[in-house]
């Protein structure tokens, strides 16, 4: 039985597919990270790549390719104030950032496919998205398929002397987050920081939401932030 939590009972604050890794502070707006990230990911469970003109031609496909999409699915431009991550890179205008943008794109194009092929051949798209100082950032997978809710193994925090289980399930609205918290003594408020969202999902008979990776302590310290970016890319993807 998953632990399932309102918005009230987490601390005050002021992208199932496959588990997902916890997440780890990043360095900032760093290029070759942001990669890094990407490539990590695809190690980790993120099962994405895209049909249709070959990794890196740029071509959509029938699946969708990294945002601009094909018959299939595509995802937004633009989502919730985030750009797409190759023209964060881009803009930064540091060294290389061009050659790194291609290479998120190409990790864009394995992954969409690779989340496709999951589904059994289901119109699928992975678009990771930043700020435009690549500090914040998440990756956005939809796929035209359904998907059960999350499952989180059950902790008894009481007998655990935790103020709230480890590993947890939030349900905000019609998204489920699946949250990592460091421990805190039970008796204790946990802080802000203590919090870590792994992924959120939003799904229906026909279509999946998921936003992972989620980086920047402005986001994942923030499950309702995350939460209100799945609600946005549901209405957005199409």
């Amino acid at each position: 039985m998953s632990d399932s939590t309102s918005p009230s009972e987490l601390p005050s604050q002021s992208g199932t597919l496959a588990p997902q890794q916890r997440t780890s502070r990043p360095a900032g707006p760093v290029v070759t990270g942001v990669v890094g990230v990407l490539v990590g990911a695809a190690l980790v469970g993120l099962l994405w790549l895209i049909a249709g003109g070959g990794p890196g031609s740029g071509k959509g496909g029938p699946f969708g390719s990294g945002g601009s999409g094909g018959p299939g699915i595509s995802a937004p431009g633009t989502l919730g104030g985030f750009m797409r991550q190759e023209k964060a890179m881009k803009d930064l205008g540091a060294k290389g950032s061009d050659e790194r943008a291609a290479q998120v794109t190409t990790a864009e194009e394995h992954s969409t496919r690779s989340l496709s092929e999951a589904y059994g051949g289901a119109p699928a798209v992975v678009q990771g998205f930043a700020d435009a100082g690549v500090e914040q950032m998440f990756t956005l997978a939809a796929v035209r398929a359904a998907s059960p809710r999350p499952y989180v193994p059950f902790e008894d925090a009481a007998l655990l002397g935790l103020a709230v289980p480890t590993d947890q399930l939030l349900t905000i609205g019609n998204v489920d987050c699946v949250l990592y918290n460091q421990p805190t003594p039970a008796g204790q408020q946990p802080k802000p920081e203590t919090v870590v969202v792994n992924y959120c999902q939003r799904a229906g008979a026909g279509l999946t939401v998921q936003i992972r990776q989620v980086g920047g302590d402005d986001l994942r310290q923030h499950p309702d932030r995350v939460a209100a970016l799945v609600d946005q890319a549901w209405s957005a993807v199409s």
